[in-house]
């Protein structure tokens, strides 16, 4: 059982002006040993077992801009997954999936860039078993 890594892509211009982050965002997802990258819209659903750990990082489209991860909220921080930012320099947070019960959480991402803090909420699909 691989570690999911997801990738949060910001068109942080297209944002900025539309004061839409939905919009102007994807998610592109990979586990370990699939050997290949998924992309979905800001919906996306992370399917993912016990046990297994989530990393995501966030990016601009744009090399001009940045985009930092601030924090999670919503269903799945409340005792499903809570990640934690490992590592300051490379802005990667990772979390556990530790759930009472399968079933689809909800979770928002807080995120700033060029001064502006905007979220979204993608979701994951827990397997217990």
């Amino acid at each position: 059982m691989g570690a999911v890594d997801v990738l949060i892509v910001i068109d942080t211009d297209g944002a900025a002006s539309s004061g839409n982050l939905r919009d102007n965002v994807s998610l592109v997802e990979k586990v370990d040993g699939a050997g290949s990258w998924s992309k979905r819209c800001c919906d996306l659903i992370t399917c993912c077992k016990a046990g297994q750990t989530v990393k995501w990082k966030a990016v601009p489209k744009s090399p001009e801009s940045a985009v930092e991860i601030l924090e999670f909220k919503g269903q799945m921080v409340q005792g499903v997954c809570k990640p934690i930012q490992k590592n300051i320099f490379t802005g990667i947070w990772e979390g556990q999936i530790n759930p009472s019960s399968n079933g689809r959480y909800q979770y928002s991402v807080d995120l700033v860039f060029d001064g502006i803090r905007m979220s979204f909420d993608p979701y994951i699909l827990v397997n217990k078993e």
